[in-house]
């Protein structure tokens, strides 16, 4: 039976010792050695026939100092996708009201369309005086959201304490991203809720920073409204130091 171990580009460890045992007992409370310093975070048992028992313990964690804050490295990832969004909410929506005629209706919540528009409402280009009078089949009739693009920023590491900071963090809003990653002009990100998983001896962090959408900024006003913390981390503003 081999010992095995592996390392991710975090820092993060997870060791898997293998043994062999007469007794259920022995194999219940014998002790794989704590490979690197790291603690026991599961173990399984099976029974070899009448012979005795095969184990297998492992171990999870990273040989940081105790109490560290500091992640030894972080991997970074960007996901894109497309959601729905009210067309009222577009930030081109005046032009786009005015080109093809639409109108909000309070009452019913939805977007009134003119059913036809002038042909020289999309383009002008080549066309007579006449036939840019012409009406013809409004394209929009009926369209209520368009799909934006929404993109989502990830940061994984492990740490030794508690992330309490970055549980503060949350409904705030940042210029920048970390480590210089770029940020499209007039946009900034919102600090989504991380996932956070207890692995051996370390926290295992996932932050999650969400763009703004074209045109417009994650307010920190209306964002802190969802936040975990209160008092001044809630008041950062959105150049708030990442």
């Amino acid at each position: 039976l081999g010992f095995s171990a592996s390392i991710d580009e975090r820092g993060f460890i997870s060791a898997e010792v293998p043994m062999f045992c007469e007794t259920l007992n022995e194999a219940l409370t014998i002790s794989g050695g704590n490979p690197f310093g790291l603690p026991e975070v599961s173990r399984s048992i099976n029974q070899v026939e009448s012979i005795g028992y095969e184990v297998k313990i492992r171990y999870e964690g990273n040989k940081g100092p105790e109490g560290s804050n500091e992640a030894e490295a972080s991997t970074y990832e960007f996901e894109s996708g497309f959601k729905e969004i009210p067309l009222v909410n577009h930030p081109n929506w005046w032009r786009i009201s005015q080109k093809y005629g639409g109108s909000w209706d309070a009452q019913t919540g939805q977007i009134v369309w003119a059913q036809t528009i002038p042909r020289g409402n999309i383009s002008k280009k080549g066309l007579s005086t006449a036939a840019q009078n012409e009406e013809i089949a409004n394209p929009l009739a009926g369209v209520q959201t368009y799909q934006a693009l929404v993109q989502t920023f990830r940061r994984s590491y492990v740490q030794r304490r508690f992330p309490q900071r970055q549980l503060e963090a949350v409904g705030t809003t940042r210029e920048k991203l970390p480590k210089g990653f770029p940020t499209p002009k007039g946009r900034n990100w919102l600090i989504r809720p991380p996932k956070i998983a207890k692995r051996g001896n370390v926290w295992e962090i996932i932050e999650e920073w969400e763009l703004s959408l074209p045109g417009r900024k994650h307010l920190p006003e209306i964002a802190a409204a969802v936040g975990y913390g209160e008092g001044k981390l809630r008041r950062r503003s959105a150049t708030a130091r990442v």
